[in-house]
């Protein structure tokens, strides 16, 4: 399931061939996600050069497991090296998703450790003084 919009039309025609029946591509109003969140078993941010990737967050705080290019900015967010796989080498998705499906409780685990680790990162009782610090300066 792809969800959402898609910047490169020709990837995703290149998606519908080779996938045809089995690419099912919605796209819904952001205030509906939640309702995605509850039946997603993992998020695949393939991105390899999008900006913050609030995706990543969504999904986290939704215990919904997450895997997203190895790239610095993912890295830090998500903090997990695990969750992290060069998205321009063909087959490491697929390869991903095998290797962790077969893990029993792996999905359910690393979906509530995003939620404590974002929970406690991402609150606004952690961010302030770094917000008001960044004003300051």
């Amino acid at each position: 399931v792809l969800c959402g919009g898609v910047a490169d039309n020709e990837l995703l025609q290149k998606a519908k061939k080779l996938l045809a029946k089995r690419l099912v591509h919605l796209y819904v109003k952001p205030v509906e996600m939640n309702n995605v969140y509850k039946v997603a078993d993992i998020l695949t941010f393939a991105s390899i050069s999008d900006g913050f990737g609030l995706v990543l967050l969504e999904a986290g705080l939704n215990k919904i497991p997450v895997v997203a290019h190895n790239r610095v900015l993912n890295k830090w967010i998500v903090e997990d090296e695990d969750l992290l796989i060069d998205m321009t080498k063909e087959g490491k998705l697929s390869t991903f998703i095998k290797k962790y499906e077969v893990k029993e409780n792996w999905f359910t685990e690393k979906g509530e450790m995003l939620y404590k680790l974002f929970s406690e990162k991402y609150s606004w009782e952690t961010l302030k003084e770094e917000y008001i610090n960044m004003i300051k300066r």
